[in-house]
């Protein structure tokens, strides 16, 4: 085709595409009348069709594309604005650890997966501040301030004024609360699980975020869509996803007043409530007070790992707690500051944990594409967005190119929280003393001299000084001591 008449047929497509995406032809087949769930179905059938998903990374146009376009400082078009920062970062610096990364205002732990639309739908995803987006971690939205909670600081990270968080919550500056609460108001409208992998979405209040797809606090995000209205650069930013990207737009910043009319209904508000009395599925962890705390890192370290089937690896904890819920993935993480994205999760719940206490793989709920490799692989233990401790076979820490591969993840130190082996194996243990102080233990754990090639996994207790584990009676009901 010649040149020229391309050009003229690209022309012609993107004035079609942005015909469809004005405000008054979006919504010409939409009864903008209804409310409660029937609003809710009609806009989802709206939104998800047409949705042209667009790549999270490629050599193609792609996330990083198009948030350097989307969330463009006004001021200097070569710089992104951060979410939670505010700061203007130059838009080359990307994936660096001094500049920016892609934000999911629905963190990815609580119900948005890796291989599905939501992972890169661009109506919840910001440019964010490297360091900031990591104190963010998947904590809901909340004001803990407000809360007045003992555990609230002000400002979440020093480079983030007007940001504060608490264990389990976190408070964005509030430029952009009201666009955080409308992105994460889109997604549960947008995200009934009946799309390719991907999960029912639902905001929540009184409960936390889990795999369920749940995402809280609705309270307070309804709160900052009012005290946050839609302004011009909002507005902007959804004609621009629909008429460059997605060819889909949020409803909630063409129409407000939608908010009300969907998730004030009585039905609507119901079934939040239900969601957190236990009827949406899983175990409301966020008003239990025995989970508490995430673990810190170091808490809990690996014993050993075997990539020849079956898969399996142990794990032993140096504290005690009263019931822990964790997950454990074979993913790398990469030095762009997000997980590669392509491997499966264990999930570890056990109640009455004390120092000293080992488990396995048997103990967890797998799920799919969980699986070791003996060319190289890592275990990545997150408690609640915190990285609790990593362990890697194959080499040192260097960036997720492969499967095989991952940088160290963030709070985490090679030799005291965490550790690599050179070699690879089809099994590695841990071959030191099992007794001694959680310090002792902690530096035995992470020093390759004590490791070595096995036959078979040792998951028997640790001795740990101080404690009164009773961990060598536990061990029967969490496995055999011996995992061939």
């Amino acid at each position: 085709m010649p040149r020229a008449r391309a050009t003229v047929l690209a022309l012609e497509i993107l004035a079609c595409v942005a015909g469809d995406c004005a405000v008054e032809t979006y919504y010409a087949d939409v009864d903008l009348t209804l409310t409660g769930s029937a609003l809710r179905g009609a806009l989802h059938a709206r939104v998800r069709s047409p949705h042209n998903v667009i790549p999270y990374t490629s050599d193609t146009v792609d996330v990083w594309d198009a948030l350097k376009v989307l969330d463009a400082d006004p001021d200097n078009a070569d710089h992104v604005l951060g979410l939670y920062s505010r700061r203007s970062m130059p838009a080359d610096s990307s994936g660096e650890s001094t500049g920016w990364n892609r934000e999911h205002s629905w963190p990815k732990s609580c119900g948005v997966g890796y291989t599905g639309a939501d992972f890169s739908d661009l109506h919840h995803l910001f440019a964010a501040d490297w360091n900031v987006n990591s104190a963010r971690g998947n904590k809901d939205f909340g004001d803990c301030l407000s809360d007045n909670t003992a555990t609230c600081e002000s400002p979440a990270h020093s480079e983030a004024p007007g940001t504060a968080d608490d264990h389990d919550s976190f408070l964005p500056p509030a430029p952009t609360r009201g666009d955080i609460a409308r992105a994460v108001m889109y997604m549960s409208t947008r995200y009934d699980g009946s799309d390719t992998n991907t999960e029912n979405l639902e905001l929540v209040t009184g409960c936390k975020c889990d795999e369920s797809g749940r995402l809280g606090s609705y309270a307070w995000l309804r709160q900052w869509h009012e005290d946050d209205p839609v302004d011009d650069a909002e507005r902007a930013r959804n004609d621009l996803v629909c008429s460059d990207y997605q060819q889909n737009r949020n409803p909630f910043i063409d129409y407000p007043e939608l908010v009300a009319a969907l998730f004030d209904d009585e039905d609507v508000a119901a079934e939040r409530e239900l969601a957190c009395s236990g009827g949406g599925g899983g175990d409301d962890d966020a008003t239990d007070p025995s989970l508490g705390p995430p673990l810190a890192p170091g808490d809990v370290l690996v014993v050993g790992a075997k990539s020849s089937n079956p898969d399996d690896f142990v794990l032993v904890f140096l504290t005690n707690r009263s019931k822990v819920d964790i997950e454990i993935t074979d993913d790398g993480w990469e030095a762009s500051g997000t997980l590669r994205g392509s491997e499966g999760t264990a999930r570890l719940r056990l109640d009455d944990v004390r120092p000293g206490d080992t488990a396995t793989l048997a103990d967890c709920e797998v799920g799919a594409n969980f699986a070791l490799s003996a060319s190289g692989d890592q275990l990545l233990v997150i408690d609640r967005g915190t990285f609790i401790t990593a362990f890697q076979t194959g080499g040192p820490w260097s960036d997720a190119t492969s499967s095989t591969t991952s940088a160290l993840p963030p709070g985490l130190i090679d030799g005291e929280t965490a550790l690599h082996l050179d070699g690879t194996a089809d099994a590695y243990g841990y071959v030191g003393t099992r007794g001694g102080s959680a310090e002792e233990l902690r530096a035995l754990l992470t020093d390759s001299s004590n490791w070595e090639e096995v036959d078979a996994l040792d998951a028997s207790p640790f001795d740990v000084e101080g404690s009164s584990s009773g961990a060598a009676a536990r061990a029967s009901t969490r496995g055999a001591a011996v995992v061939a």
